[in-house]
């Protein structure tokens, strides 16, 4: 398992670099509106506010934080430490 996770890490710390400034992900869109989630993935998981929330490998935490704006009480991890740090950056 370790020398899949060890392969796996380097790849999306990288990746994460590269995701912050690209168009696909566009941090400052998102920041003038906070919701990544579309129409579609709304209407599946309804309603959720205050409900709990576990957002596994949140990469940038973009869902994470649109869950958040709807109620939910989200927890959001992720194995890229940079990931996370990016995901921090944009909930400030």
């Amino acid at each position: 398992m370790h020398k899949y996770y060890n392969k796996n890490v380097p790849l999306w710390e990288a990746l994460s670099k590269v995701h912050w400034t690209s168009q696909f992900y566009n941090i400052p869109r998102f920041l003038k509106n906070p919701n990544s989630l579309p129409e579609i993935d709304r209407v599946l998981i309804g309603d959720i506010q205050g409900k709990k929330v576990l957002h596994l490998q949140c990469h940038l935490g973009l869902e994470s934080i649109s869950m958040s704006k709807l109620g939910a009480n989200v927890t959001a991890i992720d194995f890229s430490k940079k990931a996370i740090a990016y995901a921090n950056k944009i909930n400030n």
